[in-house]
């Protein structure tokens, strides 16, 4: 009885190549390695869009009503922190959020009475023109101090 196992070969012979050149020796060679697979390609990197945060502290100092702001922050939680820490940091008392904002701006003035005011919005433009109308709603003047961009961005 005769059993034939099957098995890979791993080395290729041929009869009448070997060093001798045609001494009948067989001369075996290692078969060439297969070929490498060809990677995945990588997954399509598509755009998209990406939230930010912004907020405001402020707090009493020797020299009245200030504020602190942070912007681009990755979340609201990470921008109220932040804002927070920078109030701290910078010695005044009494520090506390003023606002904070998901995707949005916040413009920050002085109105005529030297009270600090805030209005936000979804773009600059709205922010700053929204202030400055509650300023004449209420019978004030205001200037703006500064815009904290909080808007989301395409990448």
């Amino acid at each position: 009885m005769l059993i034939l196992f099957g098995t890979s070969a791993q080395a290729q012979c041929r009869t009448g190549s070997g060093p001798d050149f045609g001494d009948g020796i067989p001369y075996c060679s290692q078969l060439p390695a297969p070929p490498a697979p060809s990677p995945a390609p990588a997954p399509e990197l598509r755009p998209q869009w990406l939230d930010f945060a912004a907020a405001v502290a402020w707090a009493d100092s020797d020299d009245g009503s200030q504020f602190v702001g942070v912007e681009k922050q990755i979340d609201e939680q990470s921008a109220r922190d932040a804002a927070l820490k920078k109030c701290r940091k910078a010695g005044w008392e009494n520090c506390e959020i003023a606002t904070s904002v998901v995707n949005a701006v916040i413009a920050i003035g002085r109105d005529s009475n030297g009270s600090l005011r805030t209005r936000t919005a979804a773009t600059l433009e709205e922010a700053r023109d929204g202030l400055m109308a509650k300023c004449r709603e209420v019978g004030v003047t205001c200037k703006i101090l500064a815009v904290y961009d909080g808007t989301p961005e395409y990448f």
